[in-house]
């Protein structure tokens, strides 16, 4: 496996976790 490889899934991973995070914390206020 390469580096840029392992790099990039870890950038994938990182933007998941952050998403599933900020949905976490935004939907509860926008539904009131």
């Amino acid at each position: 496996m390469k580096r840029g490889f392992t790099l990039f899934l870890k950038v994938v991973i990182l933007l998941i976790a952050v998403g599933a995070f900020a949905g976490m914390i935004w939907f509860p206020q926008t539904e009131g």
